[in-house]
C-alpha cells in the first residue's frame, strides 16, 4: 500500500479559531514523524501567487550550474543557498 500525503486544513487557525493551534501542530506533528511530508490548505495564499512562486522556481532550476553556484549554500555565512543535487547527506560515508 502506497502512503497518501497528509492535506492540513489551517483555515482555522488563520482565522484564530480556538483550539487549531494544539489540533493543527498535532497534525504537523503526526505527519513529520510519519510520512515526512504534508500539504497544507486553507491557508488563503491566491493560487496566482502560488503559480508565481513555481514559475519562479522553475526558472532559477534552469540555469546553468555557475549561475546557481553563485548563490550556493557553500558561499552563505548564514546557513542559507541553493544546495547542488547530491550536495547533502545525512550520512556523509555514504557518499552521494
Amino acid at each position: 500500500m502506497t502512503p497518501t500525503i497528509p492535506i492540513i486544513d489551517i483555515a482555522d487557525l488563520v482565522a484564530g479559531a480556538p483550539g487549531s493551534v494544539d489540533r493543527v501542530a498535532q497534525e504537523i506533528g503526526a505527519a513529520a514523524r510519519g510520512i515526512g511530508f504534508f500539504v497544507v490548505s486553507g491557508h488563503g495564499i491566491p493560487q496566482t501567487e502560488i503559480d508565481a512562486v513555481f514559475a519562479s522556481a522553475r526558472a532559477f532550476f534552469a540555469l546553468p550550474a555557475a549561475a546557481k553556484d553563485a548563490v550556493s549554500l557553500k558561499r552563505s555565512p548564514h546557513n542559507r543557498g541553493d544546495v547542488a543535487l547530491g550536495g547533502e547527506a545525512l550520512d556523509p560515508t555514504q557518499g552521494a
